[in-house]
């Protein structure tokens, strides 16, 4: 690095002396400005320079050495990069501003570096991504050398280079080993070897005692030599070896993934099976056979360790190989147990697995006028049954027989209340589609007088206006949020029916809905009201301030000790035009109620709320208001200084003060 008198403008230097706390937390956040303070203070900032360009340049000690620049842009925001693993900014460029803004006050000179420092480009590439670049054209390089180098050897040196390898390295030896045992066509001893891989895979009793393997520390295993022989065997034509090894393979690898922490061996396994997928198509089982056996297999693993098997699929079938799995797979297929219950979910998911296969297959065999019956034969034996049936008379355009099975559906299966809701929102599309409006409102409007909410609302509000009765539905809504009264509850007088020409009128008359065809099955919520909490959403929605204050009630007691919630700043943001001192007083309770929890992190979380008050009074023209609060606050919490630095930021402090 090169050292020199500094040549940036007065203007740029000034712009980082001018930063504010306030400035350093908007642009990193209160925990990235809190660990970059203590990483400046714990003297992990080194070399420090700067561009001519006014750039910050340092080294940062973290987990690694990091380079990292920081400069402040043209229109004055501040802008980082770092060769740290972290997206954002981060906690080693706040690092780097706050010492560049400790010499300058100490009135110690940072030197000046050329626009060429190593640390400018370092601090811009990937971590990762870049990483991985760079490592994958060293390897190009460094293979285009070898060979270079390898073919200007004659065979005996690379025979005498070949056993000084084998003998440094265990994989090396074996691969020979391996090679020789291939070549003399002794490949029982390359299938013996592969076995001895899956009993080092199966082996997890060891892994289970020992607690440090159990969290999955220092317990990978190494399977590349066990894939690079499936792969050998396989490129000398013993594909149906190969298949017979993948079936021990995926046994032994879902019980070690059973009792992994995180699946660690997922990936490596189900790479040794992405091999055994490739030698299924060069096996001597017939093409029907080998889809089977891959079905098959695919079905016995729960974790992804069949991911490969796309490899498999991206042939071409016939429509004849179609038909046949789908013939083999219908004969095959058993209905699952009749008892309802979690033991039964493994038997019933793979039937639905297994008739959504045999549809699939019709389909693509060209017999898709069989996948109704099909689906129709199958209703009653899975909890999806009636779903997938709707779906494929949706699928023809089958409307009306599509209507008749869900009421069907719902009637049959009444008690599971998730599968009844499926139905119903299907019903409800298929009014929407052919445009019957007040059915749609009527099922909206049960949702809303059954779950009351803000989208619900808006929901029935929206289908409403396209029914043309928006004003009535929506004064019915509001009326229920206030009362609790539901007009589908409401009975007609005979003052109503008297003025009513006749029963129906009379009905329309206090409800212009009909009655839904499908009603929510009724579940058991516990609803206040009025519903403040509701009605003030909706008034925040529409912003109507006057409606927030109308249902807003404050606490009759200071807030939690979790400070205001996302709802109280809600209603704070709402009002705090026409409400000031409302929002105000919200802001302020979740602040001190934060404070009062005396640590760090909650009071970086109540700057938020101080500096929204501090920048509403100040707007209002009481400055001296929200002075002599924060002077207030000092003076009462002087003794915890991690919340004084967070005070001063709202004081306007610059850091350098």
């Amino acid at each position: 690095m090169t050292k020199k008198q500094s040549k940036v403008e007065p203007s740029q230097a000034e712009q980082f002396k001018a930063l504010t706390w306030v400035e350093l937390t908007n642009w990193a956040g209160s925990t990235i400005v809190s660990r970059g303070k203590a990483y400046q203070q714990g003297k992990r900032v080194s070399q420090l320079a700067k561009t001519s360009e006014g750039k910050l340049v340092a080294w940062v000690k973290g987990t690694d050495i990091y380079a990292t620049q920081v400069e402040i842009n043209a229109d004055g925001s501040l802008d980082s990069n770092c060769s740290c693993p972290y997206w954002a900014t981060c906690k080693h460029a706040v690092a780097v501003v706050l010492e560049y803004l400790e010499q300058v006050k100490k009135g110690k000179n940072v030197p000046s570096t050329d626009n060429d420092d190593q640390r400018l480009s370092q601090c811009h590439s990937s971590w990762d991504d870049d990483d991985e670049m760079e490592d994958s054209e060293e390897k190009m390089t460094t293979s285009s050398i070898f060979r270079e180098y390898l073919e200007d050897q004659t065979k005996e040196q690379l025979i005498n280079l070949l056993e000084e390898l084998a003998a440094n390295d265990s994989k090396v030896h074996k691969t020979l080993q391996d090679r020789r045992n291939l070549a003399s066509g002794q490949v029982e001893n390359i299938v013996d070897s592969i076995k001895e891989d899956i009993s080092e895979l199966e082996d997890v009793d060891d892994y289970y005692d020992d607690w440090n393997d159990y969290r999955g520390h220092d317990n990978d295993i190494d399977l590349s030599q066990m894939q690079q022989r499936l792969q050998d065997l396989l490129a000398q034509g013993y594909a149906d070896q190969v298949l017979s090894l993948g079936e021990e393979i995926l046994s032994a690898g879902k019980r070690r993934v059973e009792m992994e922490h995180e699946g660690e061996s997922i990936e490596e396994i189900a790479d040794c099976m992405t091999v055994v997928f490739k030698a299924v198509s060069q096996s001597a089982l017939s093409v029907v056979d080998q889809m089977l056996w891959v079905i098959d297999i695919e079905s016995e693993s729960d974790y992804d360790l069949c991911s490969g098997s796309h490899v498999f699929w991206e042939q071409e079938f016939t429509k004849a190989n179609w038909s046949d799995i789908a013939e083999v797979l219908k004969k095959g297929l058993k209905p699952p147990p009749s008892t309802k219950g979690k033991a039964d979910f493994p038997f019933r998911y793979q039937h639905d697995k297994t008739v959504n296969l045999i549809i699939e297959a019709l389909e693509k065999s060209d017999r898709k006028s069989e996948v109704i019956p099909f689906c129709q034969s199958q209703v009653e034996q899975s909890r999806q049954g009636y779903t997938r049936l709707i779906t494929h008379l949706r699928k023809k355009r089958r409307t009306e027989e599509a209507i008749e099975w869900i009421h069907k559906g719902v009637a049959a299966i009444h008690q599971e209340h998730h599968l009844v809701n499926e139905l119903r929102q299907v019903f409800l599309e298929l009014q929407s589609e052919s445009r019957n409006w007040l059915q749609v409102a009527a099922l909206e409007a049960d949702n809303f007088f059954n779950r009351p909410s803000l989208h619900s609302f808006q929901t029935l509000e929206k289908a409403a206006k396209r029914a043309k009765v928006l004003l009535t539905v929506r004064t019915a809504a509001l009326q229920y949020l206030e009362t609790g009264q539901s007009p589908l509850t409401v009975k007609t007088t005979a003052k109503t029916t008297k003025i009513a020409k006749t029963a129906k009128a009379a009905q329309n008359a206090i409800w212009p809905l009909p009655k839904p065809e499908i009603e929510l099955p009724k579940e058991r919520f516990s609803t206040k009201f009025p519903n403040r909490s509701t009605l003030i959403e909706i008034a925040i929605a529409e912003k109507q301030p006057d409606e927030v204050m109308r249902w807003y009630q404050p606490p009759s007691t200071k807030p939690s000790r979790f400070g205001g919630s996302h709802f109280d700043n809600e209603i704070a943001n709402a009002v705090a035009d026409t409400y000031p001192d409302t929002a105000i007083v919200i802001w302020k309770n979740s602040a001190e109620s934060l404070i009062a929890n005396i640590t760090v992190k909650a009071y970086q979380q109540a700057a938020p709320y101080l500096q929204k008050a501090q920048t509403l009074l100040q707007e209002k023209g009481r400055k001296k208001e929200w002075e002599d609060y924060l002077q207030n606050l000092r003076i009462t919490h002087a003794r915890k200084k991690r919340l004084l630095e967070v005070l001063d930021g709202l004081g306007g402090k610059r850091i350098i003060d």
